[in-house]
């Protein structure tokens, strides 16, 4: 493993950092496979992770894992990319993943805490904001890398448009708290393509090595 290639480790990390987590997202405690606790139920939220301390701390590690991964999966192909668009949305990727690895660290102190409702609406605010960027990152960068010869022209402007669907959910999330669940829902089939255009691109790399 010493000597694996940058598109390699690039392909891999394409491929396992979205599945490694959404699997955890899903099925950590209040998850949509564990609870499926509505998150504008703060009190709710914050008791379900109290009671499942170990679990939701596991969780939260890995899904802060998964998403790291993907960022270093995006960052190789952008950087081979070189296009200009798709390092704006690299900025934007970046900063969003930043807010929802610490909103998974946040989740942490509230497994360990049976009152935290304040610090919840605070995470729950931190992702919000990571969903718009991640959605901005991410129809830049299905829009910069759709004309390249070994990316899907059609598959790239469907991201893009998920993209911006999933924008405009997750400001009407930010304004409306009461909206989350179903703002959740729209997220999630958004990372479900998000996931599978990643998996194909990154399988793609891995051909190129």
């Amino acid at each position: 493993m010493g000597n694996i290639s940058v598109n390699k480790l690039g392909g891999i990390s394409l491929i396992v950092g979205p599945v490694l987590a959404l699997i955890f997202y899903l099925i950590g405690p209040g998850g949509s496979l564990n609870g499926n606790i509505d998150p504008s139920d703060g009190q709710a939220f914050v008791s379900e992770l109290s009671s499942n301390t170990a679990f939701a701390v596991i969780s939260a590690i890995l899904v802060s894992m998964g998403l790291i991964t993907l960022f270093h999966g995006v960052s190789v192909i952008v950087r081979e990319s070189g296009d200009a668009l798709t390092g704006f949305g690299l900025k934007f990727i970046l900063l969003a993943v930043v807010g929802w690895v610490a909103s998974q660290g946040i989740f942490i102190a509230i497994a360990n805490s049976s009152d935290a409702g304040t610090v919840y609406a605070a995470a729950q605010g931190m992702s919000s904001i990571s969903a718009v960027n991640a959605s901005i990152g991410f129809i830049a960068l299905s829009l910069g890398l759709s004309g390249k010869d070994y990316i899907n022209t059609i598959f790239a402007y469907i991201v893009a448009l998920v993209s911006l669907v999933g924008l405009v959910a997750a400001v009407v999330g930010a304004l409306d708290s009461s909206q989350l669940q179903n703002v959740g829902i729209v997220a999630g089939i958004c990372y479900l393509i998000w996931t599978i255009w990643a998996i194909l691109i990154g399988k793609d790399l891995m051909s190129r090595d």
